[in-house]
């Protein structure tokens, strides 16, 4: 999800705070409205193949929808034309054999997933899906994905995801403390972050703030995998 927002150009505004002044208790004030009739984000295994053409159709149909922004330019540009360098094919480089096992396979194995899930807290979680799954396939598939172009492969789109469908897993197997931690990025670990931070969405949408995109079941996405 966040990773999806910073290519968008959504600008996070927040006072970042010394690690001992964020209170390690739940805010009780903090409320989250369930939807009543949440959408299935299935994973892409289980998809049929008419529910697989489906997606990437929706892909291809934003590489032809006229911007919202009243732009000269398409839909799908507006989540990676920040990112563009100069007009050029989709270009990958997988890694193959023992090399592409060996140092990134072993990463998004399913007991790598299942270590980075049972990571107690936030930080420690965060860190573990940064530097094991997250990082591996894009280096694993090379060429855009692995550059600041990766927002022009749609794998990476369908990467994110799923890495939003790890951060909603790790929430389930402790639902009461989960949706309300915070803490620290991977870049800034002495600094730490606040639900009452806010994420400004230029003209796609209202800003929100953190706490309100903690849940994927809650009114504004209305998803559960």
């Amino acid at each position: 999800m966040y990773a999806n927002l910073f290519f968008m150009g959504v600008i996070f505004s927040g006072k970042a705070r010394d690690r001992g002044t964020v209170s390690a208790t739940p805010d009780n004030n903090l409320q989250l409205t369930v939807c009543k009739n949440p959408s299935l984000r299935q994973e892409w295994r289980t998809l049929s193949i008419p529910q697989r053409q489906d997606y990437i159709s929706a892909v291809q149909c934003l590489q032809s929808r006229p911007s919202i922004l009243g732009l000269n330019h398409t839909l799908h540009d507006e989540f990676t034309n920040s990112a563009k360098k100069e007009p050029h094919c989709l270009s990958r480089g997988f890694l193959y054999g023992d090399v592409l096992k060996k140092r990134f396979g072993a990463r998004v194995h399913p007991d790598a997933l299942e270590a980075i899930l049972q990571e107690a807290d936030y930080e420690a979680f965060n860190l573990k899906l940064e530097a094991w799954p997250r990082d591996a396939v894009p280096h694993g598939v090379n060429g855009d994905f692995s550059r600041e172009t990766t927002p022009n492969d749609p794998l990476f789109s369908l990467h994110h995801a799923s890495l939003d469908r790890v951060w909603w897993q790790w929430q389930q197997r402790d639902p009461e403390r989960r949706l309300w931690q915070s803490g620290s990025s991977h870049l800034q670990e002495s600094l730490v972050y606040s639900l009452d931070d806010v994420f400004h969405f230029k003209r796609f949408s209202p800003d929100r703030t953190v706490s309100e995109l903690m849940s994927t079941e809650s009114d504004l996405f209305c998803c559960t995998y």
